[in-house]
Order: structure tokens, then sequence, then C-alpha cells
């Protein structure tokens, strides 16, 4: 299976798991927020505290980048955070990051 394949599956799951949170009455930031720990934890385990760090930093850039714009509510899309800091390195991938670590 394609990596494309792969993404979109494991979107389509997460997003049935918080459907269903939501439908047993759990807070959704909260289910977010367990998402989100989950996902850093992973990183973590993966590549390791420096290269979890070093991936997220650029985050920031590729959400108004639009990289993500395709998973994106449009009614939420306009919604901003005031003074965000900027950032303006490169993102890679955990794939291109263990490479470079080698």
């Amino acid at each position: 299976m394609d990596e494309a394949n792969m993404n979109t599956i494991v979107a389509k799951e997460l997003s049935e798991a918080l459907a269903r949170c939501q439908q047993q009455g759990v807070d959704v930031s909260t289910v977010r927020t367990g998402l989100l720990t989950i996902t850093i934890a992973n990183f973590v385990n993966g590549i390791g505290m420096e290269g979890t760090v070093s991936l997220f930093s650029a985050l920031p850039e590729q959400i108004r980048s639009g990289l993500f714009n395709k998973f994106v509510n449009p009614v939420h899309a306009s919604q901003t955070m005031p003074n965000a800091p900027s950032y303006s390195g490169q993102m890679v991938s955990n794939t291109e990051y263990k490479r470079r670590r080698l």
C-alpha cells in the first residue's frame, strides 16, 4: 500500500474516532489534546526528543502555508491566534530526519 493510501486510512480512522467520542459526550478539546499527546509521544519514541522538537518546530510555517488545508473545516480555518510566533525553518519528513541523523 502506498503512503497516500495509508495516510488516508489513518486520517479516516482518527476522524471516526473523534466522531464516536463526540457522540458519547466527550468534549472535543479533550479528544484533540489526547490525540496530540499520543502523536507527540509516538514521535518521541520513534525519532527521539530532539528529532521531535525539530520536526514540530516547523509546524507553524507548514500550517500557514496551507499544507493541512485539505483536512480543515472551513468554518474553523479563519480562526487565528493573536501574537502567534513565526518560524522560517524547513519541515522535514520523519524518514528524511532519520536519514540526516545517520
